[in-house]
């Protein structure tokens, strides 16, 4: 009885390597659990502060300008749209398949910093989405308080 637990922990290990193969054989960008059953993708972002401003970039080469939607709260920013690959020649077959294609949607959250949310400054150019934040000056409030 003990070796059939020992050849279910085996072949338990044999199949998570063979899973683990399978994945490496996805596209370079990881998918994340929550991606796998989604019909979009997401484009990659970096998130940073310079002086009074926070610097959000979307890398979203080949989107029309026009499609892009951005939307914001005070907890998060959202961009969506939809990028749409042209083939030449009918019915191709692919040899590779790395450039992501169809609806797109990213949430970032923002950081715990006090942002002015609204006037962001919003460029689109060489295919990246820059979306800067001012940083929002507090400014400290000191308050007499009579003795009665």
């Amino acid at each position: 009885m003990k070796k059939s637990i020992f050849e279910d922990i085996l072949n338990l290990q044999r199949e998570v390597i063979r899973l683990m193969n399978e994945m490496s054989a996805f596209p370079s960008k990881a998918l994340s659990l929550t991606q796998q059953g989604d019909d979009h993708w997401e484009p990659s972002c970096d998130i940073y502060r310079c002086r009074q401003k926070l610097h959000i970039i979307f890398d979203i080469a080949g989107i029309d300008k026009d499609s892009i939607k951005i939307r914001t709260t005070r907890e998060y920013l959202i961009i969506s749209g939809k990028r749409l690959l042209a083939t030449e020649g009918d019915n191709p077959s692919y040899y590779t398949m790395e450039i992501e294609s169809g609806n797109f949607e990213r949430l970032v959250y923002f950081p715990e910093i006090p942002l002015n949310y609204d006037d962001p400054e919003v460029k689109y150019q060489d295919g990246l989405l820059k979306i800067n934040f001012d940083i929002a000056i507090k400014e400290e409030k000191i308050i007499d308080i009579e003795i009665t």
